[in-house]
């Protein structure tokens, strides 16, 4: 299928839908308005992509990247049409069924971007904001990215919810240190809890930083000096 994007027709169909679906009125996803000329708008290039499965966040990542050469068209960050027409295509991943068939669906904003240039709206996408965070980070989003698609645990919550911490580059490599196994690459066993030296506790402590240092030109090192013995567990 080649890509196109929901206009607000479309955009309201698939509120609409999501609604049903949380009360039981509606049992899966009708898909079938991605096709209907009522409901959507042309993207600028014919650019095809494939109902496939992907491992985790990566690798549609990855994929979605480069279909899209988003590196050069960073402008599509904001395209609300663009990324709510690739949540209907891929929604039986960002919502998959669980063993009995049901579907557990989440806010709208995981699925239908919302007030793109908010970003305390717009990391909750779960395509857009993956995608991003590839664009800007790099290798380093590979803590963020590893996990399931449909997945935003509590790591993912406290450190992209604040675009100073998502994207800023030095204090990523900072949390990759404490909270991501290089060798496993997996999270660290713990780093979703809360409490003392938990992801929760390093967005709070960097929210204090932020007053004395300009923590976008300290290197990862001199800013992990920074942080109180609570997170010595994590480098030990």
């Amino acid at each position: 299928m080649y890509i196109n994007r929901l206009n607000d027709n479309g955009i309201i169909e698939f509120r609409n839908q999501l609604q049903e679906l949380r009360l039981g009125t509606r049992h899966q996803l009708e898909t079938s308005f991605l096709n209907d000329e009522k409901f959507i708008s042309p993207f600028e290039e014919e650019i095809e992509i494939e109902n496939i499965e992907f491992a985790n966040k990566n690798d549609i990542s990855t994929y979605l990247v480069d279909k899209l050469s988003l590196t050069n068209n960073k402008q599509l960050y904001y395209d609300v049409g663009l990324w709510t027409y690739l949540s209907v295509f891929y929604f039986h991943l960002l919502c998959p069924s669980d063993k009995s068939g049901n579907i557990n669906i989440k806010a709208d904003a995981r699925y239908i971007l919302a007030d793109p240039k908010n970003w305390t709206r717009y990391y909750r996408h779960l395509l857009a904001c993956p995608a991003r965070l590839l664009c800007e980070l790099g290798n380093l989003s590979d803590s963020f990215l590893a996990s399931p698609i449909h997945i935003w645990g509590d790591f993912h919550e406290q450190l992209t919810a604040y675009q100073d911490i998502a994207t800023n580059k030095p204090l990523i490599e900072t949390a990759n240190v404490l909270y991501w196994d290089t060798s496993a690459l997996r999270l660290k066993k713990g780093a979703g809890s809360k409490g003392g030296g938990s992801p929760r506790r390093f967005s709070d402590i960097v929210g204090q930083f932020e007053l004395t240092y300009d923590l976008n030109v300290m290197k990862s090192p001199d800013i992990l000096t920074l942080f109180p013995s609570e997170f010595n567990r994590w480098t030990a």
